[in-house]
Order: structure tokens, then C-alpha cells, then sequence
């Protein structure tokens, strides 16, 4: 079967939700069917790292859709990654209405700017973060995040950069002004 053919012949192809994406090395995409603005359906979620990982909002408040995002989770700790945290890059639903349930089912901490904590539900958000916080995961040399600061989508908006490669798009991912609440087991700022 040629290159063509087998593009065709993947579900999405015929007009199946797209299911793990890997739009580089360290960084999947799942996209989920969320309650956002017309004409989108889908808000995507973002896992990063590598052997040490963090979701980056998700965000589908629907329970199918929460089953399948802990159901590709679970996946990726069969592998034997570790699940490290949950960031938020801001407080709309269609990136936050899971994450109170996704903490529930694996007992991640939830971090996020503090305008986006003020804005959620109390208890949502575990961890206040900063701007220019770094996550560092997988040890020594491996992959870091980088939060920015980035308002006016949002009050609280952050980005994150992955640190790693600082050619590569930002991904829609978290960071903050304020100091954090609580030390943060994944700084290493």
C-alpha cells in the first residue's frame, strides 16, 4: 500500500475525531470535543514531556470525553512515563472543565496564574505560578517548559515554551506574575 493509500485509509480520513497526535518529540496533542465557540468543537490538549509528562488544559467538561483523555493518560503511564502536573493556560470552560475531574482521577496537582485561580472554582487550582516559571522534567538535561505571561485573550493567560528548543512554536500552555502559593515540586527557577 502506497504513502496515499494509507492516508486514506485512517479513520480520520473519513471524517473520524482525530485521536494521538505527536506534533514533535515531547509533545502530543489530543484533541476534545469541548464547549467552545462556534465554529469549533474541539479545544486541544497538549501533553508534554517525555518519561515525566504534564497535560496542558484539559479542558472538556463531558464525561466521554474525559474518559478518553484518562484512558490516553493511562496509556502513557503503562509506558512507564510519570504524570507530573496539570497546567492551565487560562479560566474559559472549553480549557478548564476537566480539570477538577482529572485531578480527582489521578491525584495531579493542578497549577495555573493566579488570575485563572481567582476565576475557577476554589480548590480547582492547587499552585499559583509565576512568569517565567520553568518546569523541568524527565531530570537533569531533559525537557523544560518555559511559562510566559501572555494577557488579552484572558486575564491570567500564560503560553509555555518548550525551553528545550527555543526555535519551536509556543504551545497554548501556562505562566504567571505572582509568586507561588506553595513550592512547586517540578521548579527548578
Amino acid at each position: 500500500m502506497g504513502a496515499i493509500e494509507r492516508l486514506y485509509a485512517t479513520p480520520e480520513a473519513s471524517g473520524a475525531p482525530a485521536g494521538r497526535i505527536e506534533m514533535r518529540k515531547g509533545v502530543l496533542l489530543l484533541p476534545l470535543r469541548a464547549p467552545t465557540l462556534p465554529p469549533f468543537t474541539h479545544t486541544n490538549c497538549f501533553i508534554v514531556g517525555g518519561a515525566d509528562i504534564v497535560v496542558v488544559d484539559p479542558g472538556s467538561p463531558y464525561d466521554d470525553e474525559q474518559t478518553k483523555l484518562h484512558a490516553f493518560v493511562d496509556a502513557l503511564l503503562r509506558e512507564g512515563r510519570t504524570l507530573r502536573a496539570v497546567l492551565l493556560t487560562h479560566y474559559h470552560g472549553d480549557h478548564v472543565g476537566g480539570a477538577a475531574a482529572f485531578r480527582a482521577r489521578f491525584g495531579t496537582r493542578v497549577f495555573a496564574h493566579a488570575e485563572t485561580a481567582k476565576r475557577l472554582d476554589a480548590g480547582v487550582v492547587d499552585d499559583v505560578i509565576p512568569d517565567a516559571h520553568t518546569f523541568a522534567l524527565d531530570g537533569a538535561g531533559g525537557f523544560r517548559l518555559r511559562s510566559l505571561f501572555t494577557p488579552g485573550h484572558a486575564p491570567g493567560h500564560f503560553t509555555f515554551n518548550p525551553a528545550r528548543d527555543p526555535s519551536c512554536p509556543r504551545p497554548h500552555l501556562p505562566g504567571s506574575d505572582t509568586p507561588s502559593r506553595k513550592a512547586s515540586p517540578l521548579s527548578s527557577s
